[in-house]
């Protein structure tokens, strides 16, 4: 989980739906913002790993800087030719 993809929209959407919500899982938790949140809603949150987040902007990724892609997206179509 890493939770800014989500910022809790479905907690809010199961909430709408009038579910009872026992706990948040996830089998991989990156960061601290998840369990900010479910302490926030009073929620357990179950949890394999959990590792920082240790992601970056685009100002201060050294292969951004450098001008480095990370995908070839030019050469994309013709990587997958179909044989």
């Amino acid at each position: 989980m890493f939770f800014a993809t989500g910022r809790g929209g479905t907690f809010e959407d199961l909430e709408r739906c009038g579910a009872t919500i026992a706990a948040i899982g996830a089998l991989l938790v990156l960061g601290t913002e998840a369990e900010e949140f479910a302490t926030s809603k009073a929620m357990p949150l179950e949890t394999m790993p959990a590792l920082p987040n240790n992601f970056w902007g685009a100002d201060d990724c050294p292969l951004c800087v450098a001008g480095i892609e990370l995908q070839d997206v030019d050469g994309y179509d013709t990587a997958f030719d179909g044989d």
